[in-house]
C-alpha cells in the first residue's frame, strides 16, 4: 500500500507546506468551508489528515475559484491594493492603482472620488484586503468609474 504522504516520483515524503508557500485564498477557504484551522503540514503527522464532506469541498473550490476570478478582474482594472477602514464615515474603501491613482468609495459604493495618493504599507497595511476577497460590488464600482472616466476623455 502506498503512503499518501509520499510523493510518487521518488517515494520520499513531500515537502511540508508552510504559511509562506500557501495561497491565502486556500487558507481562507479551508477555515471557512472545511473547518481546518491551518494548512501548514507536518509530513506524516496525523494532524495533516481531516475528514470533510463533499459539500464542504465544493464550497471551498467555489470560494477559491471566486478569489482567483476577483484577482483577475483586479489585475485587468489595474488595481494594486484595496484598503478598507470601516471606522471612516465618508469613504471607507480605498482602491490604489498604478501611478498614484487612488479611488475612494462610500460604504455602499455609490459615492466615489479620485485622488492622488500612494499605498503605504505602514499606514494601510493593517486594513489591506486581499484582492481575492474584495467585494464584487467594489470591483463593479471601479469598473463603472473607469468607464465614466474613459467616456469623458473622448
Amino acid at each position: 500500500m502506498t503512503d499518501p504522504n509520499l510523493s510518487p516520483e521518488n517515494e520520499r515524503p513531500a515537502e511540508p507546506a508552510t504559511s509562506s508557500t500557501i495561497n491565502p485564498a486556500f487558507v481562507a477557504a479551508a477555515r471557512q468551508f472545511l473547518l481546518i484551522p491551518a494548512l501548514e503540514t507536518d509530513v506524516g503527522h496525523e494532524l495533516d489528515h481531516h475528514r470533510v464532506t463533499v459539500p464542504q469541498i465544493m464550497g471551498a473550490f467555489a470560494a477559491v475559484y471566486e478569489a482567483g476570478r476577483k484577482e483577475g478582474v483586479a489585475e485587468e482594472l489595474g488595481i494594486e491594493h484595496v484598503v478598507h477602514s470601516p471606522d471612516l464615515e465618508r469613504f471607507p474603501w480605498q482602491v490604489h492603482g498604478k501611478e498614484g491613482r487612488c479611488d475612494l468609495f462610500a460604504k455602499d459604493f455609490t459615492n466615489h472620488t479620485r485622488i492622488r495618493s500612494s499605498y503605504s504599507p505602514a499606514d494601510d497595511g493593517p486594513h489591506t484586503v486581499p484582492l481575492g476577497q474584495a467585494p464584487t460590488a467594489l470591483l463593479d464600482a471601479v469598473r463603472a468609474a473607469q468607464s465614466r472616466d474613459t467616456s469623458r476623455t473622448r
